[in-house]
C-alpha cells in the first residue's frame, strides 16, 4: 500500500484549470462559455441535425430506392433554404441585445475598459464568439453535404461554395446586429439593421450581376469571390465601429459625430464602389475596396485607456 502511494507523481497546483489559453480575449472566453451552454444553441444544434438527417434519408430513399430524382432535390432545396434562414437570420438575431449588458444598467463597459481592454477588443470578441458558434453548427452539417455529393446530386465545388457563402453572410449579419445592439431603442436598432443589410446586399449583389453579364469563367468567379469577401470585411468593420463608438466611459452614451461619420462613410462607399466597378472593372473595384477598408479602420480611433491613465498619473497634482 505504501509503495503504491509513494509511486504517485505529485500534483502541480500551479497548472491552469481553464481549457482556454491565456492569450485569448477574456470577452471571447466569457461569451463563448455562455454561448455553448445557452439553450438556444443546444436546441438549434439538435434541430439542425434532425432536419439534416431527415433530408439525407429522403434524398437517399427517393433517388436510390424509387429511381426518381424529382422529390429529392426539391427537399434538398428546402433544406438549403432552411439553413439560409437559420444562419442568415435566426442565429444573428440572438445577438439583438449583445452590447446591452455592457451599456445598460450596471454599465459593465466601465469595468471592462478600466481593466485595459480596448473597445475594439470588446466588440471583436462578441463577433468571434458568434461566428465560432455558427461555424461549429455549420461544420456539424458537413456529413450531410458529403452525402449529397456521394448521391451524385451536386459537385464538391458547389457544396463548399454554399458553405462559405453561408459563413460569410452569417459573419456579416452577426456584425450588423452587434453594432445595432448598442442603441437602446428597438426602433433605431431595426432601422440600422435594415440600412446595413441593404448596404451589404446591394454591394455584394453588384458582383453577382457583373458576373452574370461577363460570364461565369473561373477568373471572373475568383474575382467575384474576392469582391464579396472584401465587401463582407468592410461591412463587418463599419458595423462593429457603430457598436464601438457607443462604448464610452463618460455618462453620455450617445456619440452623434462618430455615428454620423460612419453613416456618411457608408453612403460614400456605395457611391465610390459602384462607380469603380462600373467604370474601372473588377480589379479597380477590389483596389478601391482595400483602400476603403483601411480608411474604415481609422474611424473612431481614440487612444487606449492605459495611455490616458498614464497621462493622468504623470500629471502633477498642483
Amino acid at each position: 500500500m505504501s509503495s503504491l502511494a509513494g509511486s504517485r507523481h505529485p500534483v502541480d497546483v500551479s497548472l491552469s484549470v481553464s481549457e482556454f489559453p491565456d492569450w485569448l480575449s477574456p470577452i471571447f472566453v466569457r461569451d463563448l462559455r455562455q454561448g455553448l451552454r445557452a439553450r438556444f444553441f443546444v436546441w438549434g444544434f439538435l434541430v439542425l441535425q434532425s432536419i439534416a438527417m431527415l433530408a439525407a434519408l429522403v434524398e437517399w430513399a427517393v433517388m436510390d430506392l424509387l429511381g426518381t430524382s424529382g422529390i429529392g432535390p426539391l427537399f434538398s432545396g428546402a433544406f438549403a433554404g432552411i439553413t439560409s434562414i437559420v444562419f442568415g437570420l435566426l442565429l444573428p438575431l440572438s445577438l439583438f441585445d449583445a452590447l446591452q449588458p455592457e451599456l445598460g444598467r450596471g454599465r459593465n463597459v466601465e469595468l471592462l475598459l478600466t481593466s485595459q481592454l480596448s473597445r475594439w477588443q470588446i466588440v471583436r470578441g462578441k463577433l468571434l464568439v458568434a461566428s465560432t458558434l455558427s461555424t461549429l453548427l455549420l461544420t456539424s452539417l458537413l456529413p450531410y453535404f458529403l452525402i449529397r455529393y456521394f448521391l451524385g446530386g451536386v459537385e464538391l465545388t458547389t457544396l463548399f461554395g454554399t458553405m462559405f457563402s453561408l459563413l460569410f453572410s452569417n459573419m456579416a449579419m452577426n456584425a450588423i446586429i452587434i453594432g445595432a445592439s448598442a442603441f437602446s431603442s428597438y426602433v433605431w436598432r431595426l432601422f440600422i439593421i435594415l440600412l446595413l443589410v441593404l448596404f451589404y446586399n446591394f454591394s455584394s449583389g453588384s458582383y453577382a450581376i457583373r458576373s452574370a453579364i461577363m460570364g461565369g469563367s473561373p477568373a471572373n468567379a475568383a474575382l467575384d469571390l474576392a469582391g464579396r469577401g472584401l465587401i463582407t470585411a468592410l461591412c463587418i468593420i463599419l458595423s462593429l465601429q457603430l457598436g464601438r463608438s457607443k462604448l464610452k466611459l463618460d455618462s453620455n452614451s450617445i456619440d452623434p459625430p462618430t455615428t454620423a461619420l460612419i453613416f456618411i462613410f457608408m453612403f460614400l462607399t456605395l457611391l465610390i464602389h459602384t462607380l469603380a466597378l462600373s467604370l474601372g472593372g473588377t480589379t479597380v473595384s477590389l483596389v478601391t475596396l482595400a483602400i476603403l477598408i483601411a480608411l474604415a479602420l481609422l474611424i473612431d480611433r481614440s487612444p487606449r485607456l492605459k495611455n490616458d491613465l498614464k497621462t493622468e498619473r504623470d500629471r502633477p497634482l498642483f
